[in-house]
């Protein structure tokens, strides 16, 4: 969730209901605009003008994107501003601010003020400019809703209290989330934990199936572990288990699932793998543990490893796959006498 957007934490359809309510009982157009794409969220009420001309004609709807954009610094939290946009229509901007991030915007939109007469000269120019029908468009406008400055100023309070109550609802939601992360994470190495691990292989695992993607698991062992703990004590151990896991995230891709399922025993899910690859990542995979052993340190790091290949076609589950990978890791640990966690 490093980079939670608005649409990640919270249930659009529920803030589309709440637009919809608003509409209803203020009569102004409204949106939801994401912060860092401009993409819309949440619209309610939008008059013809917008959906039949400014925002239907590639030109002009990219005015409609510089204006959503050019407002963004002008915006502070629990405050609005007013504006007229770049196709002539005023419009209310409100941020919405999540944990300190501006993540969407609200717009009260595609309205005019009451005794205010709109230059019927430049929207004629704009409908010359965009090959619009000069006279569905003129039309359109004059079908535009008409407020009194009072009326507008009470929306817009109403509207900053809506907008604080989803800037609520969306920060529980991100709390919650990241509890969630933290239950599915290892606190001393960032990594996934076993539930983590089987949580999200399980839906790797469907999606594998699904679409007929091969994978890989490779079970990592760190050889002599208790060693380090006994000869350096646990402290000492505790940063072996660290260094490893940063050796992990070098090795392998972020969309690759890294796990510690065990004191020391840890799991790698290549989720996009292609046949004939893996004495590859496991090159890799030592050559960077060499690296690390090249450097002073009171220890020497080496592992045990047990790789399965895994084919979408097979009714193998994720334990039965995990144990298989066991299975191997095991027996090349045992044959293997050169490979050891050894202290200095």
């Amino acid at each position: 969730m490093k980079d939670y957007r608005l649409s990640n934490i919270l249930n659009i359809s529920l803030i589309q209901r709440l637009a919809d309510s608003n509409f209803n009982a203020s009569g102004v157009p409204m949106s939801i605009v994401d912060a860092q794409d401009q993409s819309i969220l949440v619209r309610a009420g939008w008059t013809d003008i917008c959906l039949d001309f400014h925002r239907a004609n590639p030109l002009s709807r990219m005015r409609c994107r510089e204006s959503d954009e050019s407002v963004k610094d002008r915006l502070a939290d629990g405050d609005s501003y007013q504006y007229k946009c770049k196709n002539g229509l005023w419009h209310v901007a409100f941020p919405i601010i999540v944990a300190g991030r501006h993540l969407a915007t609200m717009f009260l939109a595609q309205f005019y003020f009451q005794g205010e007469v709109p230059d019927r000269e430049y929207f004629v120019r704009q409908a010359r400019e965009f090959g619009y029908d000069l006279e569905s468009y003129l039309a359109a406008l004059d079908r535009l809703r008409i407020f009194s400055v009072e009326r507008v100023n009470y929306i817009v309070e109403y509207n900053k209290a809506l907008v604080r109550f989803i800037a609520d609802l969306a920060e529980q939601s991100l709390r919650e989330v990241k509890l969630y992360e933290l239950s599915l994470s290892d606190e001393l190495t960032g990594l996934y934990n076993r539930r983590g691990f089987f949580t999200l292989a399980d839906q790797q695992l469907k999606v594998a199936r699904r679409i007929k993607k091969p994978m890989l698991l490779i079970y990592a062992d760190l050889n002599g572990f208790k060693e380090i703990n006994d000869t350096h004590g646990h402290a000492l151990g505790d940063e072996a288990l660290r260094e490893f896991s940063a050796i992990l995230k070098k090795t392998f891709r972020e969309s690759d699932l890294l796990a510690r399922v065990g004191g020391d025993e840890f799991v790698i899910l290549i989720t996009a793998f292609r046949a004939g690859k893996a004495g590859a990542y496991l090159k890799r995979l030592h050559r960077n543990i060499e690296q690390f052993n090249d450097n002073t340190h009171p220890y020497r790091l080496s592992i045990s490893t047990g790789v399965v290949g895994y084919d979408p076609s097979s009714p193998c589950t994720l334990e039965e796959i995990l144990m298989d990978a066991d299975r191997r890791m095991y027996e090349e640990k045992t044959a293997s006498k050169k490979v050891r966690v050894q202290p200095y």
